[in-house]
């Protein structure tokens, strides 16, 4: 798992990026709050996904703000 030294770091590569030109489509802060955690790395915060990929794409569905 790859880890960030921001949250918005971690929704940019994890979430965003992803979802690519769709991703004003989707709540993305809804999918962040359920897919990045963040964690303590030797006093620094560090953020990460915690979710598998089928995980990360049932949740993605479930915030779908724009139905096509």
């Amino acid at each position: 798992m790859r880890a960030y030294a921001t949250r918005n770091d971690a929704v940019f590569w994890e979430i965003v990026t992803p979802l690519g030109e769709w991703a004003s489509s989707f709540d993305i802060e809804a999918i962040a709050d359920q897919v990045i955690d963040s964690f303590d790395d030797g006093g620094l915060p560090r953020y990460r996904c915690t979710v598998s990929a089928d995980d990360f794409w049932a949740i993605v569905s479930d915030y779908e703000t724009v139905v096509a």
